[in-house]
């Protein structure tokens, strides 16, 4: 008989899981905005969009949303478990979700009704879900079923289901949700759930009605990332903390207090982690160490798969120093060109310090939600054979726009190449033992399979998927720390944790290895 998974630790659902369904959610931003209803709202995705923050806002609220659920389900099978009678244990999730979801999907869209397709299925006709709601729910509910499945081997969310709950008749429904609540917290043993410490119906014994209004307009008041903040003095599964710091304390449930929270010190913010993406010095470093230690030469597996002939005009996006567009401006040669864009003017400065002479290579410091002026306003070449973008493209969340307009930038019988970081990363992985790992980065690690091949299924004539396997083979501890100090997910407080993991290994091989993989698809489209 099959044993269960053990429930998650509280560091393993704060540090790991709770920004990578984030990061999963971030990918999908585009998709959930056009289903939910936030381009009905703010208009097209255009210079004159203003959505932007509210949409930002509803990532986060939806990441809370699978983060609470989850919470309730693991609180009980934990905590509840032993009071009830035998049998299956209530079905916590379902009605949160369901209502919840529904309240985000009804912010921006007057209703949400039902719809069915008839399809076929082995010969026999059967009705189907479908409809934007739908759609919706399937896509919000993805990185939590991912999650249920591969982690804890039980069996995915049905969409449909949560569909039927939430538009059921909702007075019913709220008695439902509000009995299921009653049945998660009264029955909990006294003194051990989370729920006691974090979130109560009537306060801590002898605080006033003043003092928990105060102690909400404080929170409120407060950042709301989560990697800034965190509850203090929480015993038992403090499976929910994301959610103080992701849900407007306006949205908790009437009758629940938040309690205090205190500073997280050395957390790398989101700002401080995008400039050290594109800090010029420190991507230099990065390509110096994983040249001299990678099992396979990138930039060679890169081109041979590019196939850049003489003559073609290439568009780089995201080009950094240049380490793909100094070689590509040596293949095309002086009758081919390359447009270059880099968010970075540090790293454009240090491109344009290496073209050859007689190359034709014109790079611009820019962001890529960009790139559709600058290619209509500033570059010479305006059509090309080869649209690419190499370890950049996820970090923009309007990736899919940039996409569109790469597309629509190539000549009939061009291609489009977009290379990312794919799992299993070993850095990444040890990395995550000892501190939080950001979104930004947990994300692109599932951007190839999960954004770019659907993408490119439904937008070019075909495909090819290629995947990159490397080994990265350091001789020394201090080289590993030296590689760590430049990413985008060093953490100070975790480096000498690590530096003692990598220690113990160095003195019983002589050297660190880890997998360092990556996801190349290149789409054609018809000549």
């Amino acid at each position: 008989m099959r044993s269960q998974p053990a429930l998650p630790s509280e560091k393993y659902v704060w540090g790991t899981l709770a920004p990578r369904i984030e990061g999963e959610l971030k990918i999908q931003t585009l998709p959930i905005w056009q289903l939910c209803g936030v381009f009905d709202m703010y208009g097209p995705l255009d210079e004159k969009f203003t959505g932007f923050a509210e949409g930002s806002e509803l990532i986060k609220e939806l990441t809370g949303i699978l983060l609470w659920a989850l919470a309730l389900d693991l609180n009980y099978r934990q905590y509840g478990v032993a009071r009830r009678s035998v049998g299956r244990p209530p079905d916590l999730m379902i009605p949160h979700l369901a209502t919840e979801l529904l309240a985000c999907y009804l912010r921006y869209r007057s209703s949400a009704g039902r719809q069915s397709v008839l399809t076929s299925i082995d010969g026999k006709l059967t009705q189907k879900e479908a409809g934007p709601f739908f759609e919706y729910l399937k896509v919000v509910l993805a990185p939590l079923n991912r999650y249920l499945v591969d982690e804890l081997h039980r069996r995915p969310l049905s969409p449909a289901r949560v569909a039927r709950f939430a538009l059921a008749d909702r007075r019913g429904m709220a008695a439902r949700h509000a009995g299921a609540s009653s049945i998660r917290v009264d029955e909990l043993d006294d003194g051990k759930s989370f729920w006691d410490a974090f979130v109560t119906r009537s306060g801590r014994p002898g605080e006033s009605r003043a003092e928990r209004q105060n102690c909400r307009r404080e929170i409120s008041a407060r950042p709301s990332g989560y990697s800034s903040w965190m509850p203090a003095g929480i015993e038992g599964p403090e499976l929910p903390k994301y959610l103080i710091l992701k849900t407007a304390v306006a949205k908790w449930p009437r009758g629940f207090a938040l309690f205090s929270v205190r500073r997280r010190e050395n957390v790398m913010s989101s700002d401080d982690r995008s400039n050290r993406a594109r800090a010029s010095n420190l991507l230099t470093k990065r390509i110096e160490i994983n040249h001299a230690y990678s099992s396979t030469d990138f930039d060679a597996w890169l081109l041979e798969r590019l196939a850049v002939e003489s003559g073609e005009h290439v568009l780089d996006v995201g080009c950094g120093t240049g380490a793909q567009s100094i070689p590509i401006a040596g293949l095309v040669g002086p009758s081919g060109s390359v447009s270059s864009l880099d968010i970075s003017a540090a790293s454009i400065a240090t491109l344009q310090s290496k073209i050859p002479a007689g190359s034709h290579v014109q790079a611009v410091a820019s962001d890529m939600a960009d790139l559709a002026r600058v290619i209509a306003d500033t570059f010479t070449t305006r059509q090309y054979s080869l649209a690419h973008s190499s370890y950049a493209l996820y970090y923009c969340d309007q990736h899919l726009h940039v996409l569109d307009v790469m597309r629509g930038a190539l000549k009939a019988g061009g291609r489009c190449a977009i290379f990312t970081t794919n799992r299993p990363h070993g850095l990444v992985d040890l990395a995550a033992r000892f501190s939080e790992i950001p979104p930004e980065v947990e994300g692109p690690l599932r951007f190839g399979p999960t954004v770019l091949k659907p993408y490119f299924e439904k937008n070019f004539a075909r495909y090819d998927v290629h995947h990159f396997h490397n080994v990265v083979t350091v001789p020394s501890t201090d080289i590993l720390i030296e590689f760590y100090r430049q990413t985008t997910y060093y953490d100070a407080a975790a480096e000498e944790k690590i530096r003692a993991v990598v220690d113990d290994e160095v003195k019983r091989s002589g050297n660190y290895q880890y997998e360092k993989n990556g996801y190349l698809i290149v789409g054609f489209v018809e000549a």
